[in-house]
């Protein structure tokens, strides 16, 4: 028999093992506080993986999962956030 069929594989969804190094987050959530309480609201997730291999316990594979959770809108509230602060600057320097 062959490497590959000896070798075992772990799948991780998040969490934390021993043997990998580093902070791992299961989900993280990206949103601004200005998006509580919005019914425009609509998340959007994309999810990275992440490959470590363990020889100290035999040739094993460890896949882990990390999902970041956003909203799909965020980038045009993002441009809506900064305009209105452009203008309420605008409007305090014209009372200044």
């Amino acid at each position: 028999m062959g490497y590959a069929e000896h070798r075992r594989i772990m799948i991780q969804i998040g969490g934390d093992l021993d043997i990998l190094k580093g902070e791992r987050k299961m989900i993280e959530l990206h949103v601004k506080e200005y998006c509580k309480n919005c019914i425009e609201f609509e998340p959007e997730t994309q999810t990275y993986t992440n490959e470590t291999y363990d020889f100290k316990r035999g040739p094993e594979v460890i896949v882990s999962a990390n999902t970041s959770v956003t909203c799909k809108h965020a980038q045009r509230c993002e441009c809506i956030r900064e305009f209105i602060e452009k203008e309420m600057k605008k409007e305090q320097e014209k009372h200044d």
